[in-house]
């Protein structure tokens, strides 16, 4: 039977491609809505999407000069802005700004945990201003702070209410999102740029959620647009404090008016949703075998949509690798090589000569072409 696609808690799991295909076919266009059809499975092609194809990217090898510089072992957010790499590693309770440059040089850290003024507790996820060049954090609870390249503290709005994710619009204010509960500020809203509460753009009982996944839910799509990964089938872009459907996902285990049941996961949910001017992708995750899944990639300049399918241990072509992003923001996708990923590969310890234990992990990023 087919069921609904939702999310889970289900902690994810890195594994590798060995069949994928590619074909235009999946894709069709109903009322300015971009339908994708997403095969569950197929084992009649061993063309492989092409990375060099997509992406232009680049290897930063993050300097480790001392204490200061050690990123740790959980990297949560990245950014670019303009020449500077920001990354946001840690916990949920102990949380790190870290600034390199993009030769990998140690800039400086900003590390302002505490109550106080400029002061924050937990870092749930990390923005951009570009336009102000300004790192913009949500200290859930507290509030919305602000740090120039710096690290100085330029300001914060108070602000009461958890959100598990946030962005910046266009007009200074923010949209978050708040799965947890049929609160004031639940499901999908806007605030302005003082903290007001300006409208809900999907209520939480619309966005029908039954289980998450902490995930990327908000990212950056251009200066003007902010993609919402949705639940069920829908993929939603934000632009001038306004919602609308810009993706519907079919596939043979989606089927989006059957009821699903709290206690019961579906066949497949959707996660890891990342979306540029150019590129949008997602993936379709067995909910009973995490090591099985379909990753799409649509190509919106060409219209083409290929489709990766993972399972667990494989050998496949290297040059073909994708990697399982941590995040994008506009046209810039990251990646990291943790550590222990290089010195258990010959390969990668023979292009990264000199990655000790102690090092950091590398980076990289990739451009949607």
């Amino acid at each position: 039977m087919r069921r609904v696609l939702v999310l889970s808690l289900l902690s994810l799991l890195v594994a590798v491609a060995i069949i994928s295909c590619s074909s235009k076919s999946g894709v069709s266009q109903i009322e300015g809505v971009i339908t994708i059809d997403v095969p569950v499975d197929s084992r009649d092609s061993v063309q492989y999407p092409s990375t060099s194809r997509m992406f232009d990217s680049v290897s930063v090898v993050l300097e480790t000069g001392g204490f200061e510089s050690l990123i740790g072992e959980r990297i949560k957010d990245v950014r670019v802005l303009d020449d500077t790499l920001i990354i946001l590693s840690g916990d949920y309770s102990a949380n790190t700004l870290q600034l390199f440059d993009m030769e990998g040089r140690f800039i400086r850290k900003i590390e302002r945990s505490g109550r106080g003024p400029g002061e924050y507790l937990n870092i749930r996820r990390i923005d951009l201003d570009p336009v102000k060049r300004q790192i913009i954090i949500f200290n859930p609870g507290a509030g919305i702070l602000r740090y120039n390249l710096n690290g100085d503290f330029v300001s914060k709005v108070p602000y009461e209410y958890y959100a598990l994710d946030f962005a910046l619009l266009p007009d200074g204010g923010y949209v978050l999102f708040n799965p947890f509960g049929k609160t004031p500020h639940g499901g999908l809203w806007s605030i302005d740029s003082l903290g007001n509460f300006n409208r809900t753009l999907i209520s939480f009982d619309d966005l029908e959620i039954h289980t998450i996944i902490g995930d990327v839910w908000l990212t950056h799509i251009n200066d003007s647009v902010v993609g919402f990964s949705g639940l069920k089938n829908k993929i939603y872009h934000i632009a001038d404090d306004t919602v609308y459907t810009a993706y519907q996902i079919i596939s043979e285990v989606i089927d989006p008016d059957e009821e699903q049941k709290e206690d019961k996961l579906p066949s497949y949910y959707k996660e890891r949703y990342l979306e540029s001017d150019d590129l949008m992708m997602f993936s379709l995750q067995q909910s009973e075998s995490p090591y099985k899944y379909t990753r799409t990639f649509y190509e919106k300049k060409t219209d083409q949509t290929d489709y990766v399918f993972w399972h667990y241990n494989p050998s496949f072509a290297k040059d073909n690798q994708i990697p399982y992003f941590l995040g994008n923001y506009k046209n810039f996708f990251f990646n990291e090589l943790s550590v222990a990923t290089i010195l258990g590969n010959d390969d990668l310890k023979a292009k990264y000569p000199g990655i000790t234990e102690e090092s950091n992990p590398i980076i990289q990023i990739f451009r949607s072409k």
